[in-house]
């Protein structure tokens, strides 16, 4: 099956289903939940709620990984830390990249 989405790398994901056409569904459901994890990201920020983008950056960790988005893999690990020691201004550069790498990716 080709890859409907040419800038994302599913083989982690076709690895793990072995291969399965569940790949397809598997990637559709994820770039979905993405794009709602997206938008809940750009509300918290706007709200300076960033208790709410540190839980949601966690539980995007999986996501992001599983599609190979390494262009953030270090800003979503630094936010998904509770114990993170950065300071505003750097929590909300790494917030925004999330947001306009990911955007960019499953548009």
């Amino acid at each position: 099956m080709k890859n409907k989405f040419e800038k994302i790398n599913i083989s982690r994901l076709k690895k793990m289903v072995q291969g399965d056409d569940l790949v397809a569904d598997s990637l559709i459901l994820l770039v979905k939940n993405l794009k709602k994890d997206v938008t809940k990201l750009k509300k918290n920020l706007e709200k300076k709620e960033y208790d709410k983008i540190i839980e949601l950056c966690h539980k995007m960790k999986l996501s992001t990984s599983l599609i190979s988005l390494d262009t953030i893999e270090n800003e979503i690990n630094q936010l998904g830390k509770k114990d993170h020691n950065l300071d505003e201004i750097k929590f909300i550069e790494y917030t925004q990249k999330i947001i306009k790498e990911i955007e960019k990716t499953i548009k």
